[in-house]
Parts: structure tokens; sequence; C-alpha cells
């Protein structure tokens, strides 16, 4: 098993509209997410020290690459993620790419579960952000290792319960990606000509539970030699972006545990990814505390069913 965590997450900070400085849950989480991982489990996080260009560039347009190395043009192709520029991001980024192409790395190599430990940016294209992913790591590391990949069929299961724009320009003949999802923005493009984007809207937890065993046999039928599940915990009807109704503690949990035996029933090797989930930031610190503590409960319960299974305690 191999754990990944990009360094200096904490370095990137946002500004309220108060001009308070505070961190974004798609950052602060992941770090918590690791402090609680290293107490148990070796992690190999990863701080290359620099931005590397030409990996950025294996995904993303030049025009993006140059603004987000530059600051040049950032408004119009970085900070539309809602991530304002500064002088850490592309540092930071280069540890996202290189931690995800690490994980990918480590099941070629033979392991049988990756645990990657940060969002692999389901909503950035390659010309443009969105959704608080200033990169798609995720699109780096595929497309950087499609030597490596060439023989393998990849199968990408997105259940964040936002669309997932952004893998669907993961255009590659082998890698097909499932999403599902019942919140878009119009404004975000989708690579609908994209054959291996297999797409479906849901609007409850039947229609989830239905929709999700659709997905689990055309994987099976997929065959798949890698999974990556980007695995969201937005869908709870309780989460600050509204999830999906019906969709309680205990149904998000049976989900996660569920995916877990799928893949380890179909005999693919398994990448896990977090994905999204949003504290409450309502009430006193003691609630908001109280939220934080329970996100990070979902992020390490699918963690350790993934551990568990693959039985590498």
């Amino acid at each position: 098993m191999g754990i990944f965590y990009p360094a200096n997450l904490d370095k990137i900070v946002h500004i309220s509209q108060n001009g308070t400085l505070y961190q974004l849950d798609s950052f602060w989480k992941m770090t918590a997410i690791y402090d609680k991982l290293k107490e148990k489990y070796s992690i190999t996080v990863v701080d290359t020290q620099q931005a590397n260009k030409e990996l950025f560039l294996h995904f993303h347009s030049h025009e993006f690459v140059e603004a987000l190395l530059s600051g040049k043009q950032r408004e119009k192709y970085i900070e539309s993620c809602g991530v304002f520029w500064q002088p850490w991001l592309p540092i930071v980024m280069a540890n996202r790419a290189n931690a995800t192409l690490q994980a990918v790395q480590s099941l070629l190599a033979g392991k049988s579960l990756s645990i990657l430990i940060s969002d692999a940016g389901h909503h950035t294209t390659p010309h443009q952000a969105f959704g608080f992913g200033p990169i798609n790591s995720l699109g780096i590391a595929l497309y950087s290792l499609q030597k490596e990949l060439a023989d393998k069929k990849v199968a990408i299961l997105d259940l964040d319960t936002h669309r997932s724009n952004g893998f669907s320009f993961i255009e590659m003949p082998n890698v097909r990606l499932y999403d599902l999802w019942n919140q878009a923005l119009e404004k975000w493009p989708v690579n609908t000509k994209n054959p291996n984007y297999v797409s479906r809207e849901v609007h409850s937890v039947t229609d989830y539970i239905d929709r999700l065993n659709e997905v689990f046999h055309d994987i099976r039928v997929f065959d798949p030699d890698i999974l990556i599940y980007y695995s969201g915990a937005d869908v709870l009807e309780t989460d600050r972006m509204h999830g999906i109704p019906g969709i309680t503690e205990e149904v998000f949990l049976q989900r996660e545990a569920r995916v877990v035996a799928f893949a380890k029933e179909i005999g693919t090797k398994l990448m896990i990814s977090i994905g999204g989930g949003y504290v409450h930031y309502i009430g006193g610190e003691k609630d908001i505390q109280k939220s934080r503590k329970k996100l990070v409960s979902y992020h390490l319960y699918t963690i350790k069913e993934a551990i568990k299974a693959y039985s590498l305690q």
C-alpha cells in the first residue's frame, strides 16, 4: 500500500469578504486527514520544491500553465476556481500533481491499493480552473503515464455530488469515467463528446442507489485493471452544499463500504482520492469544530475500509 500527501497544502490561504485569511475545506481537511493517518501509517510526503512546467503541460494548455506559474492573467485561467493566486500556489500544485502521479505509479509497480490525500481536480479543464481545484492532477498523471498504461484498463468512479466536468476531458481509449451527480453549473464546460464519459444525473437516494448498481454492472463488464475512486462526502443531505435528498450518514457509510468491497470483489487495484465535503460555518466555534471533526471522520472511514478490505493493516 502507498499513501501520498502533497506538502505545503497548509500554505494556501483564502480571503473572506471581511478580509480575514482562512483555509478552504479542500485544503485544510487534507492536512487534518494526513495528521490522523500518520499516527499509524507510513506516508510519502511529496515535496518537489519547484514547479515542473512540463508536467503541467501533459494535460493543461500553455496559456493555463503560464498563468499558474507567473500569476499573469490569473483572473481568467486560475482564479476562476475560487482560489486566488499566491506565490506558493505553483509549488503546492506541483506537489499535488506529483503526489497523484506517484499514487498511480505505485499501482503500476505492483501495489494493490494507493491512497491520495488530495483532491484530484475533477472540475478543472485543460484550459481553465473551476471548483476550488487549481489543477487537474489526475489528468496530468494519466496523460504523463500513457505509455505505462497502454495495456491497462482504467475506470474512474466519481461519486462527488457535483458533475465531473474536468475529468470528462481525460480522453484516453483505455480510460472510462463513470460519474453520478446531482449538481452542475452551466458555465462549467463538459466534454460531452468523450465516448468514454458515462454520466448519470440523480435526484434522490432511491435513484442514486439504482444508478450506482448500474454503474457497478458497467464497471464489472469493463473489467478494469485499476479503479480510481474519487470519493465525495458532499452527497450527504446535511452537507453545506446540500447533497442528495435521502443520503444520510448511514447511507453514505454503506456506499463507501460497497465501493471498496466491489473493487476487491472484481479483483482490481484501487486508488482512492478525496473529493468534496464541506463544513457548516454556523453557530459558535464549538459547532464548527464538531462539523470539521465529523467531515474528517467520513473520509477516514473510506480509507480505513479500503485498508481493511485489502488486508493491509
